[in-house]
Protein backbone atom coordinates (compact mmCIF):
# COMPACT_ATOMS: atom_id res chain seq x y z
CA UNK A 1 0.00 0.00 0.00
CA UNK A 2 2.68 2.16 0.88
CA UNK A 3 4.44 2.35 -2.69
CA UNK A 4 0.97 2.66 -4.34
CA UNK A 5 0.54 5.88 -2.40
CA UNK A 6 4.24 6.93 -2.79
CA UNK A 7 4.53 6.44 -6.35
CA UNK A 8 1.46 8.70 -6.80
CA UNK A 9 2.93 11.36 -4.54
CA UNK A 10 6.08 11.28 -6.44
CA UNK A 11 4.27 11.88 -9.67
CA UNK A 12 1.77 14.47 -8.49
CA UNK A 13 4.10 16.45 -6.17
CA UNK A 14 0.67 17.49 -4.06
CA UNK A 15 -0.86 15.89 -1.26
CA UNK A 16 -3.14 12.77 -2.29
CA UNK A 17 -6.75 12.66 -1.74
CA UNK A 18 -7.06 9.36 0.29
CA UNK A 19 -10.46 7.61 0.52
CA UNK A 20 -11.43 4.54 2.65
CA UNK A 21 -14.26 2.22 1.88
CA UNK A 22 -15.84 -0.43 3.93
CA UNK A 23 -18.90 -2.59 2.03
CA UNK A 24 -19.29 -0.22 -0.62
CA UNK A 25 -19.10 3.10 2.06
CA UNK A 26 -16.85 5.56 2.57
CA UNK A 27 -16.15 5.20 5.67
CA UNK A 28 -12.88 7.92 5.87
CA UNK A 29 -11.83 11.00 3.57
CA UNK A 30 -8.71 13.16 4.04
CA UNK A 31 -9.11 15.69 1.08
CA UNK A 32 -6.45 18.13 0.25
CA UNK A 33 -6.82 21.60 -0.94
CA UNK A 34 -6.92 21.15 -4.64
CA UNK A 35 -10.10 18.83 -3.80
CA UNK A 36 -11.41 21.38 -1.28
CA UNK A 37 -14.51 21.06 -2.67
CA UNK A 38 -15.86 17.84 -1.34
CA UNK A 39 -16.24 18.07 1.97
CA UNK A 40 -14.58 15.05 3.92
CA UNK A 41 -17.36 15.04 6.73
CA UNK A 42 -20.04 14.94 3.92
CA UNK A 43 -19.01 12.11 2.09
CA UNK A 44 -18.47 9.72 4.74
CA UNK A 45 -21.64 7.60 4.43
CA UNK A 46 -22.25 7.40 1.38
CA UNK A 47 -21.90 5.23 -1.36
CA UNK A 48 -18.38 5.21 -2.99
CA UNK A 49 -20.11 4.56 -6.22
CA UNK A 50 -21.26 8.32 -6.06
CA UNK A 51 -17.49 9.78 -5.25
CA UNK A 52 -16.71 9.82 -9.16
CA UNK A 53 -19.81 12.08 -10.00
CA UNK A 54 -18.89 14.16 -6.82
CA UNK A 55 -15.16 14.89 -7.74
CA UNK A 56 -16.99 15.52 -11.61
CA UNK A 57 -18.92 18.31 -10.17
CA UNK A 58 -16.67 19.82 -7.34
CA UNK A 59 -13.34 19.16 -9.26
CA UNK A 60 -13.76 19.37 -12.90
CA UNK A 61 -15.40 16.70 -15.16
CA UNK A 62 -13.67 13.20 -15.81
CA UNK A 63 -12.35 12.39 -19.29
CA UNK A 64 -10.83 9.66 -20.99
CA UNK A 65 -10.64 7.09 -17.66
CA UNK A 66 -8.51 4.00 -18.61
CA UNK A 67 -7.09 1.24 -16.45
CA UNK A 68 -3.90 1.09 -16.67
CA UNK A 69 -3.08 -1.70 -14.70
CA UNK A 70 -4.67 -4.55 -12.44
CA UNK A 71 -2.64 -7.02 -9.91
CA UNK A 72 -4.62 -9.01 -6.88
CA UNK A 73 -5.23 -6.44 -4.90
CA UNK A 74 -3.96 -3.37 -6.62
CA UNK A 75 -5.49 -1.24 -9.53
CA UNK A 76 -4.09 1.75 -11.38
CA UNK A 77 -5.77 4.37 -13.27
CA UNK A 78 -5.99 7.16 -14.89
CA UNK A 79 -8.31 10.02 -16.55
CA UNK A 80 -8.38 13.65 -17.03
CA UNK A 81 -10.00 16.36 -14.76
CA UNK A 82 -10.78 19.72 -16.63
CA UNK A 83 -10.07 22.51 -13.93
CA UNK A 84 -10.55 25.92 -16.01
CA UNK A 85 -10.70 25.04 -19.50
CA UNK A 86 -7.70 22.62 -19.48
CA UNK A 87 -7.36 18.85 -18.65
CA UNK A 88 -5.32 17.64 -16.01
CA UNK A 89 -4.29 14.26 -15.26
CA UNK A 90 -5.79 12.29 -12.41
CA UNK A 91 -4.21 9.30 -11.08
CA UNK A 92 -5.48 6.51 -9.11
CA UNK A 93 -4.32 3.52 -7.36
CA UNK A 94 -7.37 1.43 -5.64
CA UNK A 95 -5.87 -1.40 -2.83
CA UNK A 96 -8.41 -4.15 -2.18
CA UNK A 97 -8.03 -6.34 1.39
CA UNK A 98 -10.70 -8.58 3.60
CA UNK A 99 -11.41 -8.44 6.90
CA UNK A 100 -13.43 -11.06 8.42
CA UNK A 101 -16.84 -10.73 5.81
CA UNK A 102 -16.01 -7.01 4.95
CA UNK A 103 -14.14 -5.67 1.62
CA UNK A 104 -11.98 -2.60 1.88
CA UNK A 105 -11.11 -0.52 -0.17
CA UNK A 106 -8.34 2.14 0.04
CA UNK A 107 -8.05 4.79 -2.69
CA UNK A 108 -5.72 7.45 -3.42
CA UNK A 109 -6.15 9.88 -6.12
CA UNK A 110 -3.25 12.46 -7.17
CA UNK A 111 -3.77 15.19 -9.36
CA UNK A 112 -1.13 16.01 -11.96
CA UNK A 113 0.55 19.25 -13.23
CA UNK A 114 -1.65 21.91 -14.99
CA UNK A 115 -0.77 22.04 -18.13
CA UNK A 116 1.22 25.05 -19.38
Amino acid sequence: MTSARDGLADWSGRELMVVEVANGTIVDADVPGWAAGIDPDAVVGTAFDALAELIATQVGALSDVTTEAAERTLVRSSCRVEIDGQLVPLRTAAVEWREGHALHLRMFYALGPVPA
